[in-house]
């Protein structure tokens, strides 16, 4: 009997490796055909539903395998039983029980494959073509840019992962993120790509810090208006590419790719190093909110007040501002309520996130908790409001400034 155990565990565990083996490639290419974990892939914005495809395929080879061999041994049992009733009645209801659990598992399966958002076919969501914010940056010498990438069609972003290269690490390196830091004087190409061998490419120059004070007018990356304020800079729809990013925050330059009113238009984006990012999957600066800098000054003194009070604790965002793409999701999780938990989203294009003027809190769990309460008493001495009654956790700027 023992034995008997043995072999079939090792069968199974044969079953199962083999199995595994030939899953894994199909789970690299539902996650944008990068080389990566598991962990790494679920950090994209559909990472679950690739895991989920990767197991239920585990288990449907399992059964398939599983089943064929059992229906073999069956079959052969019920051919050598001769006149023996006893192992003819074994071999059927082996037969009967093996044909039942494929039918119950491939019951099971269809049933995943309905309810999952799109099916299982992630890999299918072909991308068209992928663009960067800018085709150049200049920065100095240990100065930080945040690059943003669109992928067309929108939706093939929720399926595929970002990877980012810099050909001469030693001039300019970049993050997963696309935040690009200069390391010494130089050249270099930052490439992002996705897909199968989509790719744009980025040209970095990185040049020696200089004390100039000469003022060109025409740099668009300059800022000229002081962002200095402890309450938004109206009007916050307005351009913010020339306002300053508020002092104690990060300038991470102009962002092309925002939206207002369903139009690409530009603002400068700041990080606020006091307001700590937790969600992987949403747009960060070294795991901080990023915000316009209309708006940086009021965040950065909302989040300076809250530390003061809470014996040095950050505030902590699940989503600031946003991407085309990653609205594109939100909003296609609220008009499906397959995911997101079915929460209010705006069209892409027509968010405030869009615009970085506003910020989904985390460690909210009502309107009525200690956080909820404390934003009830201070939020308004930094111009700033919860304008969605059903989000406890969504903050704007008040309607004034607008």
């Amino acid at each position: 009997m023992k034995t008997k155990k043995r072999t079939f565990l090792a069968l199974f565990a044969t079953i199962f490796l083999s199995t595994l083996l030939m899953a894994v490639p199909v789970f690299a290419e539902s996650c944008g055909g990068a080389k990566t974990s598991i962990l790494d892939c679920a950090e994209n914005d559909n990472g679950t539903w690739p895991i989920l495809r990767l197991v239920t395929e585990i288990l449907f080879g399992i059964a398939a395998v599983g089943g064929t061999i059992g229906l073999i041994i069956a079959g052969v049992q019920y051919l050598t039983a001769k006149d023996s009733d006893d192992q003819v009645k074994a071999a059927k209801k082996r037969i009967f029980n093996t044909v039942i659990g494929i039918v119950f598992f491939v019951l099971i399966f269809g049933a995943f494959e309905l309810l999952a958002p799109k099916g299982f076919e992630s890999e299918n969501v072909e991308i068209a073509s992928i663009s960067a914010s800018t085709k150049s940056v200049k920065l100095e010498v240990s100065k930080k840019k945040k690059v943003s990438v669109s992928i067309e069609p929108a939706k093939a972003a929720m399926y595929h992962r970002i990877n980012w290269s810099s050909s001469d690490e030693k001039i300019a390196t970049v993050t997963k993120n696309g935040m690009i830091e200069g390391i010494k004087a130089g050249t270099t190409t930052v490439t992002a790509s996705a897909g199968d061998g989509k790719e744009v490419e980025i040209t970095v120059t990185v040049t020696e810090p200089e004390d100039d004070d000469d003022d060109d007018d025409d740099d668009e990356d300059t800022a000229k208006t002081s962002g200095n304020k402890t309450k938004p800079i109206a009007s916050v729809q307005g351009d913010s590419t020339k306002v300053a990013c508020a002092s104690g925050t990060i300038d991470l330059g102009v962002e092309n790719n925002a939206y207002l009113n369903g139009q690409k238009t530009s603002v400068r984006l700041c990080e606020i190093p006091n307001i700590t990012n937790v969600s992987s999957a949403s747009y960060s600066s070294n795991g901080h909110a990023v915000v316009n800098s209309r708006v940086s000054g009021a965040y950065y003194a909302l989040a300076k007040r809250y530390s003061e009070q809470h014996s040095g604790n950050k505030l902590t965002v699940n989503e600031s501002y946003r991407t085309n793409e990653r609205q594109t999701y939100f909003y296609n999780c609220y008009t499906s309520q397959s995911c997101n938990n079915g929460n209010l989203a705006a069209k892409p294009g027509y968010s405030d996130h869009q615009l970085g003027l506003a910020i989904d809190f985390a460690g909210i769990s009502s309107w009525n908790d200690s956080l909820s309460q404390w934003f009830y008493k201070n939020l308004a001495d930094f111009g700033l409001e919860r304008r969605v009654s059903s989000e406890y956790w969504h903050v704007d700027p008040q309607k004034a400034y607008y």
